[in-house]
């Protein structure tokens, strides 16, 4: 069944980097971040159920986030299970709002394989996101809707010719912390069901484990480190 896993890893990936918390650190990547973060290094293992007990089971993957002094995300690194750079997301901010403008998709050897370009609203919240080709062309674009508490509720994702892909809705705690995720494809069929627990937190109030679920089912488990300046 590894490569059931496999498979819905990769959607809940996709998932929570379309996804936001209310304002924080780290708006960009869908994680509420408290404190004056420096480092935050994610370690991805497949999530098992042994007699009963969940556990990290076989290692995926690792994701290491770097932010600037004033707490803005700067770039993504990301890692395969044996540690090894598969790609990295180098983000941009304007010098008046210091609001997102845009990021850059490399390869291993730093060349940029595509483009994120951002549109914020006042408070810097992204209201679109367009994810261009290597070429400079539109490969889809997301619009983004946001409660009055400031959280993304919903997500919808058009292909480069205008029509509906799919719709994304999230669900949040009372903290503000994301707990369940579902996309509909245009005609409203469920597509994923994506479900997430958070077992341990740190004295900063930022979770540490977090195990999540597709269809109820365990698929992965993310330890977190976290640096502070």
């Amino acid at each position: 069944m590894k490569v059931y896993i496999i498979a819905c890893i990769t959607i809940v990936a996709i998932l929570i980097s379309s996804c936001s918390a209310k304002e924080s650190s780290e708006m960009i990547n869908g994680e509420e971040i408290f404190g004056n973060v420096e480092v935050v290094t994610t370690h991805h293992y497949e999530l098992t159920d042994s007699f009963g007990s969940e556990e990290a089971g076989e290692k995926l993957s690792k994701k290491v986030y770097e932010y600037d002094e004033n707490v803005k995300l700067t770039q993504r690194r990301d890692y395969n299970e044996n540690d090894e750079l598969t790609g990295s997301i180098k983000y941009y901010y304007d010098e008046d709002d210091n609001f997102l403008t845009k990021a850059e998709i490399l390869s291993p050897d730093g060349i940029v394989e595509n483009e994120l370009i951002y549109t914020t609203n006042e408070y810097g919240r992204i209201l679109e996101m367009d994810y261009l080709n290597s070429d400079g062309t539109l490969s889809f674009k997301e619009v983004h809707q946001y409660n009055n508490s400031g959280n993304r509720y919903e997500t919808s994702t058009y292909m480069s010719s205008g029509r509906l892909l799919d719709i994304e809705n999230f669900k949040y705690n009372n903290d503000g912390i994301l707990i369940e995720n579902k996309r509909y494809d245009r005609d409203e069929s469920l597509r994923g069901h994506i479900t997430f627990k958070i077992d341990e937190y740190d004295s900063m109030g930022n979770w540490t484990i977090r195990k999540i679920y597709s269809s109820e089912e365990p698929i992965e488990m993310v330890k977190r480190e976290i640096v502070y300046r």
